[in-house]
């Protein structure tokens, strides 16, 4: 045992009463857990043991392990015997919730915990665990594993993807967005034992000792226990009770699914736009300026525009005559704040001549799951086909909210494994940026899990996506997308501006369909990743293929080499303006909260990311090239923009501030 800690029970208290709070630990037990973990108790052996049964029924194991095929039960490879394990309660006097004693509550260890792209890579390096988890979840185990690298990574893979039916999660709270993401554990074999129930009589909830910075699992009775009473918990606890959320009885059979198998491939997974409560969902709205009192700023005439700015590049990088840098917010005549601005009425009472670089309420479209549905508002019927199960727009990957949208998933994931179609999925933070938590799957159970951690989007995963030859990597065909800057500068009338000059982000491994956790596969940010040191334009690179650096007329160039004579980069492009247009026209079409709000004082820049797939023309068969947009971001990283084309923020302030400004000399083009 290690040394004691040296820990009060007061100061025990404070600095673990939001936990034990917020996950509705009885205060009675408090005590109690102080000392189990000053003492590093670990006493649920007393009181419950693990118990093996055997079940002589037919099992129809296709089921159990997420096939979709019918079977028709006469299959002779099937085993008879399911082998299964349940934790029954051994106090004689069994375990009473109102009764007087405190010592009720007890620890559980944690097996392993991890993030979903370590998860393979833990288990090949780590000597003997990939064993105690094939036992745990019953599956066959090469003895010699250790010794044959092949093998133990194929038993991994299985491994790994069997871990979605036993994990859990929890996430720390940090200043730093990468250390608060959530990881993911598994209990020891007794916490893993214990099963489920829709009436548990127990509840199992992660613990993080701060003292120690270890995590355990608390475990408790929720309702008496008698003696030899199967002690369970509720493996889809709170996630019922949750807004906005579909029919509670399809909701429960689309989260049991990991474990219980349940067909809901007739339910309509056609999505319709939310109303209204959604939409102001969790939010802070902002007070917006009354249409009949809308008035354009006045610019000064006979000075130069005053910028107070939040943004580092815009200080280093805006030359222009016209403007000066100003340190006080009061002297401004252009507010570009890198932080959300909500007092738009306000603004327009005290200031009605000053700009500010947002719009109210043009998170509509720099959300994830709401981009979405603003998306799709172009439909003139449902929003899938169900002759081919394609959706609308084209232009929008296939797009759910696992929360509120889960039974519509697993409705349309179980149409295209009923077809054979591709299920290859990516899953996303609503509202959080370059890839952090996001997961490449086609494993339902694992896309349903993951519904547990912070809010995510689920899309369609481009299979098929154009792919660019890098001569620095032995002419490797790899994944890119491309970054453009797009700049809003009035709602009614709609005018929106692409800035000509975009930004490609490649991967750095030849792209295919496999090993979905290989991040230089399968993603192209590799800024934030594997940035190189020093100078990032491509004329310091130094063939440093870590981060591929092209000027966009060099890529034009190369693409057009690669595709030409079929494929044209200005046809491309017209096709993504066009495409970019018609977003901004979604966005617009309904009136705040539903769309951006109209506002004279407001201008605009966002980064929206574009990727090229391949599609086929189903009248003609021919093969065309396709942009999907991937999402719009608010306040997107500019630094690659001003090391490429320092005059980047001159046109940028130029167009949306300036009069009498020129679309050509400012680099810019009217959508």
């Amino acid at each position: 045992m290690a040394d004691p800690i040296s820990l009060s029970y007061d100061d025990f208290v404070s600095t673990h009463s939001n936990q034990l709070l917020s996950s509705d630990v009885p205060q009675k037990f408090w005590p109690t857990l102080y000392r189990k973990l000053i003492t590093e108790t670990f006493d649920a052996g007393i009181d419950f043991r693990i118990e093996k049964i055997v079940f002589e029924d037919t099992i129809d194991v296709d089921v159990i392990n997420g096939d979709y095929e019918q079977q028709d039960g006469n299959d002779d490879n099937v085993d008879d015997s399911h082998q299964t394990y349940r934790v029954i309660c051994i106090k004689e006097d069994g375990i009473e919730v109102n009764g007087q004693t405190s010592d009720g509550i007890y620890l559980i260890d944690h097996m392993i915990t991890y993030r979903t792209e370590e998860i393979c890579n833990i288990l090949i390096q780590s000597n003997g665990l990939i064993e105690r988890l094939c036992n745990l979840f019953e599956m066959s185990c090469d003895a010699d594993i250790d010794n044959n690298l092949e093998l133990k990574q194929v038993i991994a893979r299985r491994v790994a993807k069997e871990l979605w039916k036993w994990n859990q999660s929890y996430s720390i709270e940090s200043q730093e967005v990468e250390n608060s993401l959530p990881v993911w554990y598994l209990m020891d074999e007794f916490g893993s034992r214990i099963g489920h129930s829709f009436e548990a009589n127990c509840r199992c909830v992660p613990f993080y000792f701060i003292p120690q910075r270890i995590a355990y699992s608390l475990l408790f009775a929720k309702s008496n226990i008698s003696f030899e009473e199967e002690v369970t918990r509720n493996y889809i606890e709170g996630s019922l009770n949750e807004e906005f959320t579909e029919h509670k009885d399809l909701l429960s059979k689309a989260l049991m699914i990991p474990w219980i198998y349940d067909d809901l491939s007739q339910v309509d997974s056609n999505q319709t736009e939310p109303d209204i409560a959604f939409i102001r969902r969790g939010r802070v709205e902002e007070s917006i300026v009354d249409s009949n009192a809308m008035v354009l700023p006045k610019l000064p005439e006979n000075r130069k525009l005053k910028v107070y700015s939040q943004y580092k590049y815009i200080n280093s990088y805006l030359t222009n005559k016209s403007f000066e840098m100003t340190d006080h917010l009061s002297d401004a005549d252009i507010l570009w704040l890198s932080t959300h601005f909500k007092e738009f009425r306000e603004l327009h009472n005290e200031k009605s001549n000053v700009f500010i670089n947002q719009f109210p309420f043009e998170h509509i479209i720099t959300v994830k799951d709401l981009f979405a549905i603003v998306c799709r508002r172009k439909n003139s019927s449902d929003s899938v086909d169900e002759n081919t199960l394609e959706t609308s727009p084209e232009w929008l990957a296939t797009t759910y909210n696992l929360q509120t949208e889960i039974v519509k998933f697993v409705a349309y994931f179980q149409k295209r494994a009923k077809r054979h179609l591709n299920n290859l999925w990516i899953i996303k933070p609503w509202n959080l940026a370059r890839s952090l938590d996001t997961v490449i799957t086609d494993d339902l159970n694992c896309i349903i899990r993951l519904r547990n951690t912070i809010p995510k989007v689920v899309c369609k995963y481009i299979t098929e996506p154009v792919l660019f030859q890098r001569s620095d990597l032995n002419n490797a065909l790899v994944k890119f997308d491309i970054r453009y800057i797009v700049l809003l500068r009035s709602i009614s009338p709609l005018e929106v501006y692409v800035y000509k000059y975009f930004w490609l982000r490649f991967s750095n491994k030849a792209f295919s369909l496999d090993n979905f956790d290989d991040y230089e596969k399968h993603f192209t940010v590799m800024n934030y990743k594997v940035r190189p040191e020093g100078d990032l334009t491509p004329d310091n690179q130094q063939n440093n293929s870590q981060f591929k650096q092209i000027y966009c007329k060099d890529f034009i160039q190369e693409f057009n080499k690669q595709y030409e004579p079929d494929y044209d980069w200005n046809t491309i492009e017209k096709d993504i303006y066009k495409t970019l247009k018609i977003a901004f026209e979604c966005a617009t079409l309904r009136p705040p909260p539903h769309g951006i709000g109209d506002n004279p004082q407001s201008r605009a820049l966002y980064g929206v990311d574009i990727m090229l797939k391949w599609k086929t023309d189903s009248q003609t068969k021919r093969r065309y090239i396709q942009p999907v947009l991937l999402e719009m971001n608010w306040a997107p990283d500019c630094q690659r923009a001003c090391l490429y084309y320092n005059h980047f923020f001159n046109d940028i302030f130029s167009t949306l501030f300036l009069k009498d400004f020129n679309t050509k000399e400012n680099n810019v083009i009217l959508l």
